[in-house]
């Protein structure tokens, strides 16, 4: 009966997920059918997103990121680029694509996370929503809010929008597994672990962040 539960888990986080790839693929299909096979947005997009996308690229096939004459007038790439590129992991994924199908794979990577953002926002509403097909309807409510559509050209924002869910999640895990540790001994201290590593990998993005300001000074 238990693994019973744990397929149709599974099932419906696939499906959240899937659901959401098609959607955005479906949305985005005007501008990947316009530009000949991949998605071009406006603005930011176009003068930030995809230069800094290629610089990365550039940067770390030479194997020494740590200055980029490319910005401005040359500039600290770790610092300056943490923020935009360096500490997404839907970045690294576009940056494998050979550099004249980069373009394919920064829209690989904005379908990828439109499907993870279905699964970590249908995990989340599963913890207080008893019936799987609400919990689907608010997962593709909270993936396709305006906030998104509108952001989708800042890249890196949606990056925030994909794995929030993941740490409300956790957050409501752990907070549920400490209260409860003598009944779940072992998933309450991988729990604790993961706040932990969540912790430190925070305080690792502020020391970013501050490097990004010394650099820029």
């Amino acid at each position: 009966m238990e693994k019973h539960g744990r397929i149709n888990i599974f099932v419906n986080v696939l499906l959240s997920g899937i659901l959401s790839l098609i959607t955005a693929f479906a949305g985005m299909l005007p501008s990947i059918i316009q530009h000949g096979g991949y998605f071009v947005s406006k603005a930011d997009y176009i003068t930030q997103q995809i230069p800094f996308i290629l610089e990365t690229k550039r940067m770390f096939s030479t194997g020494m990121p740590y200055w980029s004459w490319n910005s401005f007038l040359g500039d600290n790439f770790l610092g300056g680029y943490a923020f935009y590129t360096v500490g997404s992991p839907f970045v690294w994924i576009a940056i494998l694509f050979p550099e004249n199908h980069i373009l394919q794979g920064i829209t690989a990577s904005i379908l990828l996370k439109f499907f993870v953002c279905g699964i970590t926002s249908f995990l989340y509403f599963r913890i207080f929503i008893k019936k799987p097909i609400y919990a689907i309807i608010g997962s593709l409510l909270y993936t396709f809010s305006s906030f998104t559509i509108l952001n989708t050209q800042f890249n890196h924002f949606t990056d925030v929008i994909a794995l929030f869910p993941l740490i409300t999640t956790l957050q409501k895990e752990t907070d549920s597994g400490i209260t409860d540790l003598c009944r779940f001994h072992q998933p309450a201290y991988q729990l604790l672990f993961f706040r932990i590593f969540r912790n430190i990998y925070r305080n690792l993005c502020s020391l970013q962040i501050q490097i990004g300001r010394l650099g820029w000074q």
